[in-house]
This record gives structure tokens, sequence and C-alpha cells, in this order.
């Protein structure tokens, strides 16, 4: 609340002046990737609604991923804000409708992103017909320093030199540009659970093609009422 670092600890009180104050605490983000892996390959760790007694507010409630003889493999902390269930760690969170084009240095030496808001035009290759140039992005990997936010509040990362896990906006932008050519990217956000500090709101990998199916890259669900 009121500051970037979404992983400060947990605090249920407010401060003098009566505003929420600290973070949602690490949340699933304290496992290993040895350890998650050794349980279930990378598979989802925690199971929907564990934090449902919360409702639509923020907190964190302690949450234990069992052994098949209920026995508990490890201890961790499933977190909530504002009735959305492990907004950042456990498994990466698909965008449709979002592509980065990443070109190489000698192709252009440009990263961009397109948003595409009918679903009936999304497509994983070809021309970006449909979609809109919504900015630039920062070609270096690292913890975002500066972001671009356009008149739609895209939240760019534009700057990823020179911040940390605890300065400027504490999430880390992954990237990697093509050797040669230009290479369309898909966009995942909150960084799965072994990300540790660079998990987060803001947390935002682009290494993988719109195509991408792995036990580790999920979307969340929409009901929509017939």
């Amino acid at each position: 609340y009121a500051n970037f670092n979404c992983q400060l600890a947990f605090n249920a009180s407010k401060d003098v002046n009566g505003f929420m104050q600290g973070g949602l605490g690490s949340g699933l983000t304290t496992i290993t990737s040895t350890e998650w892996g050794t349980f279930n390959g990378g598979y989802s760790l925690c199971s929907c609604g564990a934090t449902d007694a919360l409702g639509n507010f923020s907190g964190a409630i302690p949450f234990s991923i069992l052994n098949a003889d209920g026995s508990t493999f490890k201890s961790l902390v499933s977190n909530r804000y504002r009735g959305i269930e492990n907004p950042f760690g456990d498994i990466w969170e698909w965008t449709d409708g979002i592509d980065a084009d990443i070109q190489s240095n000698a192709d252009g030496g440009l990263s961009r992103l397109y948003v595409c808001e009918k679903p009936s035009l999304f497509t994983d290759s070809g021309a970006y017909t449909g979609y809109e140039m919504r900015g630039a992005l920062a070609r270096n990997e690292g913890f975002i320093k500066e972001i671009s936010f356009g008149e739609k509040a895209d939240l760019l990362p534009s700057v990823a030199t020179g911040a940390g896990s605890t300065t400027y906006f504490c999430d880390h932008w992954f990237v990697v540009a093509p050797s040669s050519g230009i290479s369309r990217r898909g966009l995942i956000f909150g960084g799965a659970a072994h990300e540790s500090a660079a998990a987060g709101f803001g947390c935002t990998y682009s290494n993988y093609a719109p195509s991408i199916m792995t036990q580790a890259v999920g979307s969340r669900l929409c009901f929509i009422k017939s």
C-alpha cells in the first residue's frame, strides 16, 4: 500500500493516518526451484480458494503443500489482494492479446508492445492486424526502474537497469533479444513461485513464443454469466 514493493511484510494494522500499510508478504515465493520440481514438477502449488476466507479483502493466510500421505512437504503463505488470490508467485499468468515484438540489434534494435482488444483478432503469428502498438519496452533485463505509463495504463517496463528488489518498482523484467531477426513473444506476469524477490505485480517475462504451453504458465478464469 502506497509503495511499489508488494512483497513487504503484510500488516493488517493501519498507520497513524488511518491508511493501509505494508505489502502482501512473500507469498508462495519462498520455495526453491529444486523443491518445486521435487514436489510436483513445476505445476501449480496452491489449491484454488485457499484464501477465500478473506473474500474481496487483502491479506495472507498460512498454507501447506502436502505429500501424498498427508504429511507437510513445505509450509508457505498464500496471499490475496482485493479478492485476487496469489496475484504473484505460484505459476506465471498468461495475458491474451498482448505480444512483444523484439528485434535483434542488427534488425532494428527495438522492442515494442502490441495490444489487441478484440478476442476474435488474437493471433500467435503473422502481421499485427487489429493490434495497436502501445510503446517501447526495455531492451535490457533487470529490475524495473522506469515505466512508460501510456494513456491506456499499460505500465510498460521502459528502463530495467539501476533498480533492485527493494528499490523503484521492485519487480523484474525478463528479456533476451534474438541474435538475429525479429522475435514475436507473449508476455506473462507475476513471476513463478521460485522467482523469489524478482516476483511481484510488475514482474514480466518476455522470452516465450505466444504458442508456449507449459505447466508453469496458466491463466485466470473468467466467469461470464449467461
